[in-house]
Order: C-alpha cells, then sequence, then structure tokens
C-alpha cells in the first residue's frame, strides 16, 4: 500500500463531529485488548470512559490530534499529555490514545501521527515520551518498537477465579 498524505490537524474537542469520530474508534481500541479475563463490554465500557476523561481534561499541556485525508474524511487521532516520569518526576510527553479506522491502516498514518506527538512534545522541552498498550497488541507493540520505544514496567494481572 502506498503512505497517503494526510493533513494533520488539532482537533477542537467542543466539536460534535470530532468528539463522535474519537468516542466511535473506542470499538477498536477495545477489541485490541484480547483480556480473556475481562468481558468485552467491561473493556469497551473502560475505553469509553477512558477516552471521555481525556477528552474533558484538555489543558495546555495536552495535544489533541486528528489525521485527515484531503477530502477532509478523517483517519485516525491521537492524545498526549504532560505526566511526570515515575521514576526521576521530570515532565515527559505521554502518548495516552492512538486510534485509526480500519481503512486507515499501513498507510502511513499512525507514523503521522507520532511525528506530530513528537514535535509538540520536543517543542515543550521533553526528554522522554511513554505510553502504555495492551500486551496482547502484538501489532501495536511492533510499530512503538520501529519508532524506538523500549519496554519499561509490565503490570501483570492473574485471574482468581
Amino acid at each position: 500500500m502506498t503512505a497517503l498524505e494526510p493533513r494533520i490537524r488539532a482537533f477542537d474537542r467542543a466539536d460534535p463531529a470530532d468528539h463522535a469520530f474519537v468516542i466511535g474508534l473506542s470499538p477498536r481500541l477495545a477489541a485490541v485488548a484480547e483480556l480473556d479475563w475481562h468481558p468485552i463490554a467491561d473493556v469497551l465500557s473502560f475505553q469509553r470512559g477512558y477516552t471521555a476523561d481525556l477528552l474533558a481534561e484538555g489543558g495546555t499541556a495536552c495535544i489533541a490530534l486528528i489525521a485527515e485525508d484531503r477530502v477532509g474524511c478523517r483517519l485516525g487521532f491521537a492524545i498526549a499529555q504532560e505526566r511526570a516520569d515515575e521514576i526521576t518526576g521530570e515532565a515527559c510527553c505521554h502518548l495516552a490514545l492512538l486510534c485509526l479506522t480500519e481503512a486507515a491502516e499501513g498507510h502511513g498514518i499512525a507514523a503521522a501521527l507520532m511525528r506530530a506527538v513528537e514535535a509538540w512534545a520536543a517543542a515543550q522541552g521533553h526528554r522522554l515520551m511513554t505510553l502504555a498498550v495492551f500486551a496482547n497488541n502484538s501489532r501495536g507493540r511492533a510499530f512503538y518498537k520501529r519508532l524506538g520505544f523500549l519496554d519499561d514496567t509490565l503490570t501483570m494481572t492473574r485471574p482468581l477465579r
């Protein structure tokens, strides 16, 4: 597939269409979790709530971006925020969410969003960028490793019943 030339823009959290697009991708984010010990309905509820909370936060230490094609069709989004590093306490950029429509996968859209987030982080003077990814999301993990992300911490779960 050839790479599309997306237009990356800040999205307006007050714009109902942008808001609906971002919330509407929650099922795609929930589907990659593959957490057999949680009902998918619970994972989806978590994902919708987490996304809604991010959209409500805003602030100057946050960036929310949408990728569009040349006719304005939304392809994906990224939300990043400033967060304290768990080891040093220094301010760093944390990629809270990155998601694409199914049709946008494999066209360089995620990489374009990541470049825009990294540019924002560099302009903020951040030395580190962090993110969390579901352990079973092998495609996402491989993508982030290709971009130079390293494993840091790992949360493990053991179902007791």
